[in-house]
């Protein structure tokens, strides 16, 4: 990709959470020599042990959509955060650890799913049952 055109989509200082379907490697050796590429955040396939279910897989690469949106959550700038946690924090006494209790609750999911695969052999209901609404 061009440089202008690099720049047009991830800008020069922007935290980006990149979720890739090989080796982050791969994405990091693209990365070499663009605009502070410790910004960018890649998730991708890890070879560590045997899966059980397909959620277990995305667990264990940690790629599931608790992962990257706790990731997404704690990259925000200062400034983002404190807006969207004045959203649900109306009495604006700590807007930003809103958004850390979020990322939290996003996390205590990905345990429960996986103690639940590994109790049970299967998916939790909502990962298998889930369905884009709207």
């Amino acid at each position: 990709m061009a440089e202008e055109g690099f720049r047009r989509c991830f800008g020069d200082d922007t935290e980006v959470v990149f979720d890739f379907h090989g080796y982050p490697a791969a994405i990091h050796q693209l990365l070499h020599g663009r605009p502070r590429p410790d910004r960018f955040h890649v998730r991708g396939y890890i070879e560590e042990g045997t899966t059980t279910t397909p959620f277990d897989l995305l667990i264990a690469n940690q790629v599931t959509r608790y992962h990257l949106a706790a990731e997404a959550l704690r990259r925000l700038p200062d400034r983002v955060r404190h807006s969207i946690g004045r959203t649900v924090n109306t009495d604006h006494t700590d807007a930003g650890a809103d958004i850390d209790a979020l990322a939290d609750d996003y996390e205590r999911r990905i345990m429960a799913s996986r103690e639940e695969i590994l109790r049970t052999g299967t998916d939790p209901e909502t990962i298998r049952e889930w369905r884009w609404t709207g």
